[in-house]
């Protein structure tokens, strides 16, 4: 279970221009029990009757319901999903009815075990526990007797509910003369595994991290790692001077690593192979970043936590500019969107509102991954959305909260999300009363962390 939490409520405009305060919406992941029809002799569903039966694969705090697991992390929150009624011209927008049948080049989802993903999902007032409204957003279809969020090792589909993610953008080059931009047609994933964190005192200990993670990749993306460093409050500290340690930005800091294929050969002979523990350990070595950690290896006072972490590439319909949406943004001279967004920063040291994002950061995600079939060994990922539908929490990977970050540091990392939530503001403020900027390649490594 993940240990974070939703952001503040949302305020809504109603039709007479009153204000509402209403709790957030969610994007959430039902596993299919059965599927209720009211009329199967009906062209469109009954949205009053008809109803999905599912286990909650993602809580929804502020609207009062908690998804359980069982020790095995089995679902085990049972809800019934109502779906509104679809508009004529959606081809592709399901209804519950739409859910058993094969529409918009879909496959059906009625399968027990089958994955489908709702976006902007609430609990009415006054509705018996455990009643959701919401809209269809993907499905993930399964084969009868094999679940995509249990059974990892088979089929061609699975996926992660609550995982941090970062979803940095398409890179992109840029012409010094004529200032055209050339897309490159790729985007990267991040995604943190927080269920395997763990904390290591020394050099030995960390290399045994990296060598297990690198040794069992289990094929998905490439894999890598999140390394945190963070100052220890002295013991006796009263909860104001530990608070004050966790406040103190210079007693925290991150990076990354990922371990990319290295090329052999050159030209057509050229090809590409994965690196060894060995070889990983070395380039991680060679990043001039690594310097600040290794010195503080084994000195006492200092927590040091290991997150293994993988990269997986976008389906190529979901990369910006070669999805339907984004050629026609680009043949208009327009930027196409980018889920990159969702992620990004926008805080600067001396406080002055930014052209672009200065950083993109981590947001619990919901994510599914998928392959051609099941002897394919390229992955790559076919949905992504948070789980808090609006404003949700995107944190700075100094400032992430893992498993084992000490209380104080967790509370001085929440702190910083107000700063982060009013920078945004502050940036989008600027972005209207001028032409909004492109914005800022990542580098091959990803986001600056």
């Amino acid at each position: 279970m993940s240990m974070f939490k939703g952001g503040s409520g949302s305020m809504v405009r109603g039709g007479g221009g009153r204000q509402y305060d209403l709790p957030s919406a969610y994007n959430i992941f039902v596993q299919v029990k059965s599927i209720h029809i009211e009329d199967p002799d009906k062209e469109i569903s009954n949205h009053g009757k008809d109803y999905v039966v599912g286990l909650l694969l993602n809580s929804m705090p502020e609207q009062g319901l908690e998804a359980h697991f069982d020790e095995s992390g089995m679902p085990l929150t049972e809800v019934k999903v109502f779906m509104p009624m679809p508009k004529k011209e959606a081809t592709r927008r399901r209804d519950v009815l739409g859910l058993t049948k094969v529409r918009g080049g879909g496959e059906p989802m009625n399968e027990p075990g089958s994955i489908v993903a709702f976006e902007n999902a609430f609990c009415p007032k006054g509705a018996e526990a455990g009643v959701i409204h919401a809209h269809f957003s993907s499905g993930i279809a399964t084969p009868k007797d094999q679940t995509p969020y249990t059974d990892q090792s088979f089929g061609k589909a699975l996926v992660w509910p609550n995982i941090m993610t970062c979803v940095v953008p398409e890179p992109v080059d840029v012409d010094s003369e004529t200032g055209s931009r050339t897309y490159r047609g790729h985007q990267s994933i991040y995604i943190a595994d927080m269920t395997a964190a763990s904390t290591f005192s020394n050099k030995e200990e960390f290399e045994a991290l990296v060598t297990h993670v690198i040794e069992n990749n289990p094929g998905i993306g490439r894999a890598g790692f999140q390394l945190h460093a963070r100052a220890l409050a002295p013991e006796g500290a009263s909860e104001e001077e530990a608070l004050e340690v966790g406040r103190a930005i210079s007693n925290r800091m991150a990076t990354s690593f990922v371990a990319f294929d290295k090329a052999i050969g050159e030209g057509a002979e050229r090809r590409y192979e994965k690196l060894t523990a060995a070889e990983a350990l070395e380039k991680f070595y060679e990043m001039s970043s690594s310097e600040e950690f290794v010195k503080f290896f084994g000195a006492a006072g200092v927590q040091f936590e290991f997150v293994p972490m993988m990269v997986v590439s976008q389906a190529s319909s979901r990369v910006p500019s070669k999805s339907e949406k984004g050629k026609e943004a680009i043949k208009q001279g327009k930027e196409p969107f980018c889920e990159s967004r969702v992620h990004a920063l926008y805080t600067t040291e001396d406080g002055h509102v930014p052209k672009w994002p200065t950083d993109y950061g981590w947001v619990m995600d919901n994510v599914a991954v998928g392959r051609m079939n099941s002897k394919s060994e390229v992955w790559y990922t076919t949905y992504t959305s948070p789980v808090q539908k609006k404003s949700p929490e995107v944190f700075k990977l100094r400032d992430l909260i893992t498993p084992n970050m000490p209380s104080y540091h967790a509370e001085a990392a929440r702190e910083l999300l107000v700063a982060n939530a009013e920078a945004k503001k502050a940036y989008f403020e600027s972005q209207n009363k001028s032409e909004p900027a492109p914005e800022q390649e990542a580098s091959a490594n990803g986001p600056a962390m």
